[in-house]
């Protein structure tokens, strides 16, 4: 038998380690998200001196933010128009090592203003703080992109832990310490994304693997993404996001009850129930590592925090959760389009600009309600939005749990949005120069990395499209004819067929791409 027969197909990963292993490309992301929450929703000494100073007005701060927002709105809404320009010019040395420096920059004049209290400082701050951090999530996101759903979901969990950790570690430190932690996290988060970057691409690759994404071909054409899908996806998140406002705008009606807080726990707790499930579909043996003992972890950090905080939901849960809901936003964006065979960079900064935009709105609403509403009808309305809201939420969770097979490549709907800017790498039609056995590995790559199967799966799936028997597998991978067994009725159901002779139509016909 040919040796290449039976080498690993990866699930859309660069390395070796199978679709369940921990990814410190995926984790090192943990220190974007902790510095957004130290600068602007973190509680204790620093963010007491970050946000109000006595030498200047009291809304100084609100101007950085509101500089922050739309220079982040405004970053983004140039790259959701052109992308492929966009990430271009992203990825250009001058803005790979100025987007971190720009952050870093920001928030030492954040820092600057506590100590020389000046307006203008906190508004500089603002606009270098969201130019800086558009850049770098977007290109985070490009990143996430590149990896299978399976190490996505995989990581997820161990990422939210480290993030909950990271937030509240910091607040043990002295205050100089947590001050230059905070100002040296955009350079730390750069840093990681280039070093992640330069990985990705001089990791070895199979005969015709693209460089910028290892799971598909390079000269394949690819599809463009139907504008009601996205407006669609949009549309939710904004809904979501108004929501999360409203229900954060409550708190000055009750402080007994946090909507807001509630809310993003709500939502924190389905995508880890999203996580396990996953999980246990693709990677049982995985669980323990990968799940429980992460959760454990969560709980036993979170656990003390609500005794010595006399509002955990408030102080603790609504600040930490809306930085755990800029973790799902990614991910939700990333999985989007990875089943639309759509920009995840795309997906995500349209996705980040409805919910910024939608986020204001909504604070604003609920600043309008609290003026011209009783307490007993704004309670009724928040019980109302926080139920409706969930719901959305739990809907969300099932089709990302349940329904994420992408579409087939040959049904991609011409209706695209856009130019070439919406094209992204999909699998490719076997090329004619290509060997027999290597038009069949390139081909169930790319399945592999389409529906999710695992390492083994994968070369389970390149041996039955070659045609062999049970017997066969078990003696060219060295396993029992269980487990060939187990691992064939796995891609079955990941495929949606029923037979060995589907799944040969499926790999030689071209079908399923």
């Amino acid at each position: 038998m040919d040796k290449t027969s039976s080498a690993p197909v990866y699930s859309g990963d660069f390395r070796e380690g199978g679709p369940a292993s921990i990814r410190w490309e995926l984790l090192s992301f943990a220190f974007h998200p902790t510095w957004i929450y130290l600068l602007f929703y973190g509680s204790g000494e620093v963010a007491r001196s970050l946000h109000t100073n006595a030498g200047i007005p009291a809304n100084a701060y609100d101007i950085g933010y509101y500089a922050s927002a739309a220079a982040l709105v405004l970053t983004m809404l140039i790259g959701v128009v052109a992308t492929k320009r966009f990430m271009r010019l992203a990825l250009a040395p001058a803005l790979v090592v100025g987007a971190p420096l720009a952050a870093s920059l920001g928030t030492l004049l954040y820092v600057a203003n506590a100590v020389t209290p000046t307006a203008a400082l906190v508004a500089a701050g603002g606009a270098l703080t969201g130019f800086g951090s558009a850049l770098l999530a977007a290109r985070w996101a490009a990143l996430f992109g590149r990896f299978s759903l399976q190490a996505l979901m995989a990581n997820f969990t161990l990422l939210l832990l480290l993030i909950v950790a990271l937030c509240l570690s910091t607040g043990y430190l002295p205050r100089e310490a947590q001050l230059a932690l905070l100002i040296l996290l955009p350079l730390a988060s750069g840093g990681c994304l280039r070093a992640a970057e330069r990985r990705m691409r001089a990791a070895p690759r199979s005969p015709g693997q693209s460089r910028d994404n290892p799971a598909w071909p390079p000269d394949s054409r690819r599809p463009k993404l139907a504008a009601s899908r996205l407006v669609l996806f949009v549309a939710a998140v904004a809904a979501i996001g108004a929501t999360a406002a409203l229900l954060g705008a409550f708190i000055d009606n009750d402080e007994r009850f946090d909507y807001g807080g509630w809310f993003y726990l709500i939502a924190t707790v389905l995508a880890l129930a999203g996580a396990d499930a996953n999980l246990r579909r693709s990677e049982p043996r995985a669980l323990p590592p990968l799940f429980i003992a992460p959760v454990a972890a969560l709980v036993v950090l979170l656990l003390p925090q609500t005794n010595l905080s006399e509002n955990f939901m408030a102080a603790v849960a609504y600040p930490i959760g809306s930085i755990a809901f800029e973790l799902l936003l990614l991910f939700a964006a990333v999985l989007f389009a990875r089943r639309y065979h759509a920009s995840p960079a795309r997906c995500f900064m349209a996705a980040r600009l409805a919910f910024a935009l939608s986020d204001a709105a909504g604070a604003a609403a609920g600043t309008a309600i609290l003026e011209q509403s009783d307490a007993l009808a704004i309670a009724y309305l928040a019980s109302l939005l926080l139920m409706a809201g969930s719901g959305v939420l739990i809907a969300a969770v099932a089709v990302t749990v349940f329904l994420q097979r992408p579409l087939p490549v040959s049904a991609a709907p011409a209706d695209g949005i856009g130019s070439e800017d919406e094209y992204v790498e999909a699998p490719a039609p076997v090329h004619a120069e290509l060997t027999p056995h290597e038009a069949i590995v390139r081909r169930c790559q790319g399945l592999a990395a389409t529906f999710g199967l695992s390492e083994r799966e994968g070369d389970v799936l390149v041996l039955v499209a070659e045609g062999r028997s049970s017997a066969r597998i078990q003696e060219d991978l060295s396993i029992a004819a269980g487990t060939v067994n187990y691992h064939t009725r796995n891609i079955y159901a990941k495929l949606g067929v029923h037979s060995r002779r589907e799944v040969i139509d499926l790999v030689l016909g071209g079908g399923g791409d």
